[in-house]
């Protein structure tokens, strides 16, 4: 239980040298902290902490792993609107039309849309996530810039 937490507490604060000495000992990546059950790489996600995201993946955390609710690596990437860790979690392979309840939450291009996160929908688009489910509207808000006024 308290290495669990050791090794959430080193991403979470974004303590990359840390998460790479762990890992080089051996430790386990792949591993639910406590409650909600978020991983390491999670939790750097979370904090965007991109140069633990990578320690992570480099040491073979799994980049589609989700927390016991159902959250996806890529969907808090797309959450938290950090377009950076969301282009590293699909170099390495993740999926982009990731979502493990599709009727409770939607997936990465969708959150990011409706929150409004450009640079996400742009990364996301860029990788073929789908538009099946997308609101138009929300596509469209994220995509073009804002209609300036004229005149005045």
């Amino acid at each position: 239980f308290r290495r669990v937490l050791f090794r959430s507490r080193a991403a979470a604060e974004g303590n990359a040298s840390l998460v790479r000495e762990l890992l080089a000992l051996g430790a386990a990546c792949d591993v639910h902290e406590p409650g909600q059950g978020h991983t390491p790489l999670l939790l750097a996600i979370r904090n965007q902490f991109a140069d633990v995201v990578r320690e992570l993946l480099a040491g073979n955390a799994s980049f589609d792993l989700p927390s016991y609710d159902g959250e996806s690596p890529l969907l808090t990437a797309s959450m938290v609107g950090d377009a950076a860790i969301a282009q590293i979690l699909l170099t390495a392979g993740a999926d982009v039309d990731t979502s493990l309840r599709p009727n409770m939450m939607p997936t990465p291009l969708i959150l990011a849309a409706e929150l409004g996160l450009a640079d996400v929908v742009r990364v996301l688009l860029k990788a073929n996530a789908s538009l099946v489910q997308v609101p138009r509207s929300a596509v469209v808000h994220c995509v073009l810039p804002a209609p300036v006024a004229v005149g005045g």
